[in-house]
């Protein structure tokens, strides 16, 4: 039996779209970033240059101020933590019975209603538990926090004192992977349908342009 619509819900699944535009992005940069790391690591010793040390400023600013926004909780901001708050606030919205009737078939239905319990329905069964997305959210948080200080310190202000230690790339990986797991979570609580990969699959050789020199023979003195 067809649910009746839910404006609280659409908007989640609005934000969720939203959401889903940067983390995809946030993995596809991070897997072309390490790409190139190989290319470099495999190629051997490579002449000074600074551009690698931009390079990975650039890489680092970027994906420090995507996980920072994703982990930021605010009602006036569209992000997979300000998601988790609201429905922490209103589980009921996602009810067991909203999440069968996402089935076809009465062997999917049946399927769903097991998986709800499993993996949503915690302690109250009728709708998501809201202790389970606290959690969720407080894992969130506290995966993105050390990024979230350094880009407050140190990328979006500088009058504020610097930090002791910086975050190493390992610590915005891990960040960026509690942001991917988090996010496919609550696609499936939205959808009955996770992401086998977040890595956007380019359709074209990228790499094609390492295959060959950029600066032109009789050109170099133009780049010195």
């Amino acid at each position: 039996m067809p649910l009746a619509p839910d404006s609280k819900v659409e908007k989640w699944l609005r934000w969720l779209d939203t959401i889903k535009q940067e983390v995809i992005s946030m993995h596809g940069q991070r897997d072309t970033y390490r790409t190139v790391a190989r290319i470099t690591q495999d190629h051997g010793e490579l002449p000074p240059s600074r551009f690698f040390d931009y390079l990975s400023m650039w890489y680092a600013a970027s994906q420090g101020v995507a996980v920072r926004r994703q982990a930021e909780v605010s009602r006036r901001v569209v992000s997979l933590g300000s998601l988790l708050a609201e429905i922490a606030e209103d589980p009921a919205r996602l009810s067991a019975a909203r999440y069968i009737a996402l089935g076809e078939e009465d062997w999917q239905r049946q399927m769903l209603a097991a998986d709800f319990q499993r993996d949503f329905g915690g302690v109250v069964g009728e709708h998501v538990d809201p202790a389970l997305v606290q959690a969720d959210l407080e894992t969130l948080t506290a995966a993105a926090q050390r990024t979230k200080d350094w880009v407050d310190r140190h990328v979006a202000h500088t009058d504020i004192p610097e930090l002791p230690a910086v975050p190493t790339f390992a610590v915005i990986n891990e960040a960026i992977d509690a942001i991917g797991t988090t996010f496919n979570r609550y696609s499936v609580i939205f959808t009955a349908a996770s992401w086998h990969t977040l890595e956007p699959v380019v359709q074209y050789d990228w790499t094609a342009a390492f295959r060959e020199a950029w600066i032109r023979p009789g050109t170099e003195a133009n780049y010195r």
